[in-house]
């Protein structure tokens, strides 16, 4: 797959990020957190270094440890579900 380039300046701080999302309804907070995580398993690995930067945004924009660390295993939880069925259905 052909990631499309970008410019440098287009990159944003973490404080800009947090920023931008600080005054998002809650919803879209959650959304945005469980998405990041899929994101940081869609290589089949999950390091401590994405889990922390997630994370950080995820405090930032005013998520309770304890609300990230249920949507982290939540996700582990999926990512699971996910593993198992395709040792199911792939089995050539």
């Amino acid at each position: 797959m052909d990631i499309a380039p970008f410019e440098k300046s287009q990159i944003r701080s973490l404080d800009e990020i947090i920023t931008a999302f600080k005054d998002s309804t809650e919803t879209s907070k959650h959304i945005a957190v469980l998405e990041l995580l899929g994101l940081g398993h869609s290589d089949g690995s999950f390091d401590k270094t994405e889990d922390s930067s997630i994370k950080d945004f995820a405090l930032g924009i005013g998520l309770s440890e304890e609300l990230y660390n249920t949507l982290s295993h939540d996700i582990d939880s999926y990512v699971t579900i996910l593993n198992d069925i395709e040792a199911h259905v792939f089995t050539e």
